[in-house]
């Protein structure tokens, strides 16, 4: 993970971050953190697919293709309330969508 985040520029600024003594958990953490901040998820997992494929699958799949109508309004009603709380010009609607949908992922974790 160390690796990753120096040879990949995208993740610089998380290795400019890492102690020595900073622990593998840790690390992820903060990858997995910053990823979210800065709408890398989509490259965060292609490095993961590209660079440990077995792992990859095994623990897929990492979006909904199709979501329920259900899921869609839950969706659509998180990001219209983004968007109460968040000047527009300050996201992208692609930004928007994928903060609304991490808070789905993060609400289904912890029900």
């Amino acid at each position: 993970m160390r690796r990753l985040c120096y040879e990949v520029p995208d993740f610089r600024p998380v290795y400019n971050q890492l102690a020595r003594t900073t622990g593998k958990a840790e690390i992820v953490d903060l990858v997995v953190e910053y990823a979210e901040k800065t709408v890398l998820l989509d490259t965060l997992l292609a490095l993961a697919r590209e660079r440990r494929p077995k792992r990859y699958d095994l623990h897929g799949p990492y979006y909904v293709d199709d979501p329920t109508p259900a899921l869609q309004k839950q969706v659509s009603d998180l990001t219209q309330r983004l968007l109460a709380l968040t000047p527009t010009t300050s996201m992208s609607r692609e930004q928007q969508f994928q903060v609304a949908f991490i808070g789905l992922s993060w609400a289904a974790k912890t029900a």
